[in-house]
């Protein structure tokens, strides 16, 4: 494993250094450049599985250090054709621009932020250490791509995931013998891992809206695939105190509505209804990523910005209770029987509990699942469907934002 530390701060070279070799990378394995130009003539001249870049950097020897040095030549070497590291990270003791973050990922590289005070980035940094050694030795055994993305509906929800540049294309043949199921297969891009398990997403729509149709298409895709993760994007109604219009809320944990016991009471002239939920939680090594909102909130931020009809708030994601059952809901009465079940009830849709139930039914090696659906109305009276490409939209985004950090993160997988 061979490491290139660009940097022209000998201190923090000692410390990147020590991080590394704690984490069982040798000395000799490790190189340094403390100039943009000298960092390229190494990388052409030498393999490097991991390249640690300073943004605050001379570009040539005795010049003054510069904040877009370390940021162009991220972007010299991921150009196609470039002789590029396995992996990209970025460093900075600066509070730069804040869409930093952003800008980096879309080159695959990850920025971490360095301080004397702050050991995350020797965290993350030993995290990428991990990587390297994941793409040589892999972590998980029997997995055969990325991610299976199941949408309730061809548009707006699917369309919306098939508008990530990820390079879709239609799957002709299912490795599942006798399916004839319509698949799209694409690529996370900009990856700085390239096993083709890594970064391959497969992406469909169900024939029907509901849990039973949702957790059909899951548990077919599951077997076909073999996905590390299994996700569902899409729309759904939100709890008005707690969301705005737009807002993307993960799902955890998520139970059911609908299953109980109905019964009727002597001297009563109604039926009451016994609950009787069963609950599905978040991943917890998923949750971790999940709970890194700065990325998602730049991400929604910046597709915010290029949306049409957009309303007044930047979106949020909203980690949170989500309560699925067998009808579309437009009447407040009814929205507070299901908020009964739950009293953190967040949103409400029809096929949320069906991915996990497919995930946790499927059979070894079973994915994780997670559920990203953007709110686009408060299941009331008021109940519209102004903001459903806009909620796709949204919801997709965040989808991208995941699957990104989760590739860049193994120690998640």
């Amino acid at each position: 494993m061979r490491v290139l530390v660009i940097d022209d701060d000998a201190a923090k070279i000692r410390a990147i250094v020590e991080v590394l070799t704690d984490h069982g990378v040798s000395n000799e394995s490790i190189d340094s450049a403390g100039t943009a130009r000298d960092a390229v003539q190494r990388i052409q001249s030498a393999y490097f599985d991991l390249a640690i870049v300073d943004i605050v950097l001379p570009n040539t020897p005795g010049g003054d250090a510069s904040e877009d040095a370390g940021v162009n030549l991220i972007r010299v070497l991921s150009r196609e054709g470039a002789k590029r590291p396995g992996f990209l990270v970025a460093i900075t003791a600066y509070d730069l621009s804040a869409d930093l973050d952003r800008r980096l990922s879309t080159f695959g590289a990850l920025l971490l932020r360095y301080s004397l005070s702050d050991t995350s980035w020797a965290q993350g940094l030993a995290s990428l250490v991990r990587s390297v050694r994941a793409k040589e030795e892999p972590y998980v055994e029997g997995y055969r791509s990325l991610a299976c993305v199941v949408c309730a509906l061809r548009a707006p929800e699917m369309a919306a995931v098939l508008d990530l540049p990820w390079s879709w294309r239609e799957a002709t043949d299912s490795p599942l013998p006798g399916d004839s199921g319509a698949y799209q297969t694409g690529r996370v891009p900009h990856s700085t891992i390239t096993a083709d398990d890594l970064t391959v997403v497969h992406v469909a729509s169900s024939a029907r809206m509901g849990i039973a149709a949702a957790t059909a298409l899951a548990g077919r895709m599951i077997v076909a695939f073999r996905p590390r993760i299994v996700a569902m994007t899409g729309i759904t109604a939100g709890n008005r105190a707690e969301c705005e219009i737009g807002d993307v809320i993960c799902a955890d944990p998520v139970f059911e509505w609908g299953v109980g016991k109905w019964s009727g009471r002597a001297g009563k002239d109604k039926a009451a209804f016994e609950p009787a939920i069963h609950q599905f939680p978040l991943d917890g090594g998923l949750r971790g990523l999940v709970e890194r909102v700065e990325a998602f909130h730049a991400d929604l931020g910046h597709a915010y910005q290029q949306a049409a009809g957009r309303p007044a708030k930047s979106p949020q994601l909203r980690r949170g209770v989500v309560a699925s059952g067998p009808a579309v809901v437009a009447a407040s009465d009814v929205n507070s029987f299901i908020k009964g079940h739950h009293r953190k009830t967040l949103g409400i849709d029809m096929e949320a509990y069906g991915i996990f139930q497919a995930a946790d039914e499927a059979p070894a090696p079973r994915p994780r699942a997670i559920v990203l659906k953007a709110v686009v109305d408060f299941a009331d009276e008021r109940k519209g469907d102004s903001y459903q490409e806009y909620g796709a939209t949204m919801s997709a985004t965040a989808l991208a934002t995941f699957l990104r950090r989760f590739v860049l993160l193994p120690a998640c997988w």
